[in-house]
């Protein structure tokens, strides 16, 4: 019989530490996130590369760097390419993007999985995004400045070849300063108060910022959904368009209220048709200042904390399928 082999002390420390080590990385990780500063710093450098390269990749329309950090779902689905066609164009007009909130993840399902992201009443919103892999990486990044921001969302999984780019898209995060649950609290108040028009712009511009990343979802998008269309249903009660500005002696006829944005926010355009020639723009511009007049006691609110109001005066009123020449005033509020 041969004797048993007998590792010298030193052999046989190494041995049982080699074998901890790998006992320890095939461990599997306990289900959870870490947000920010929470994230550990080894784990938080590496996600700092991956992000640093991306986006320098994306500046310099580097695209042999950016085939090699997307995974095999990402390199597969046609529409990638447009969506970091518009992430990148983004990133290349403003320098200012930086991360919002970033998080760690290791997931607890295999098919989805949801990080409860702000608990805060309104402002309520949960991530619910695919698991593409037990381990991810989830960053917003979003400009310092401007009242109309957008949010670039960047994902990364763990595959068994790496970490790679998983998910990546832009969408309106605030407008005039104010995210969709702020727009939708000034909303119920304005509508409150009898200001119907008022009420249904700022629910529109709610519902443009409602999804500023596709795994983002507020609480309050039921509540909402079911206002605007109420509000809808009351605007177009109170306001059977063509609707006749009696106040006025040349009658104008209002026949639509949007949203117009502008690099300074999103302000109120009133359309509306005059008998005024547009050639004759002292005229218009006398009948314009008479609509302003008429304007609080016709849809109030319209042109309360506003910065400018917007009209468009045209001879006949445009269709889809035809467009017809109008003359623009700006009305400055502050």
């Amino acid at each position: 019989m041969k004797p048993l082999l007998l590792l010298k002390p030193s052999r046989l420390i190494i041995a049982l530490l080699a074998l901890a080590m790998l006992t320890q990385s095939c461990k599997k990780k306990e289900p959870g996130y870490w947000k920010n500063e929470q994230i550990p710093a080894s784990d938080k450098e590496r996600f700092d590369e991956l992000n640093d390269e991306l986006i320098k990749a994306m500046r310099k329309d580097d695209k042999q760097t950016l085939e090699n950090m997307l995974s095999k779902e990402l390199l597969d689905d046609p529409s990638t390419k447009r969506e970091i066609e518009l992430v990148a164009n983004r990133l290349k007009a403003d320098t200012s993007y930086a991360i919002m909130n970033e998080y760690y993840v290791v997931n607890k399902y295999n098919d989805r999985d949801t990080i409860i992201a702000n608990k805060n009443g309104v402002e309520a919103y949960e991530l619910n995004y695919p698991a593409f892999a037990e381990e991810m990486y989830i960053a917003f990044l979003s400009p310092a400045k401007g009242p109309n921001k957008e949010l670039v969302t960047i994902m990364y999984a763990n595959y068994v070849y790496g970490w790679k780019l998983c998910k990546i898209d832009v969408g309106p995060y605030t407008i005039n300063n104010k995210t969709a649950p702020q727009l939708y609290s000034y909303a119920k108040d304005s509508y409150a108060q009898g200001q119907i028009v008022e009420a249904l712009n700022t629910l529109a511009l709610t519902m443009s910022c409602l999804h500023p990343s596709q795994i983002w979802q507020y609480t309050s998008e039921q509540p909402m959904a079911e206002i605007y269309a109420a509000v809808g249903n009351d605007a177009n009660k109170r306001y059977p368009f063509p609707y006749a500005i009696t106040a006025v002696t040349t009658r104008p006829q209002i026949f639509g209220v949007f949203n117009k944005t502008t690099p300074e926010g999103s302000f109120p355009q009133i359309c509306y048709q005059s008998k005024i020639n547009l050639k004759d723009t002292a005229a218009l511009k006398a009948e314009n200042l008479a609509i302003r007049k008429a304007l609080p006691a016709i849809m109030p609110g319209v042109d309360q904390n506003k910065a400018y109001v917007y009209y468009l005066a045209y001879n006949e009123r445009p269709t889809v399928k035809k467009q017809v020449k109008y003359f623009e005033m700006v009305q400055k509020l502050k």
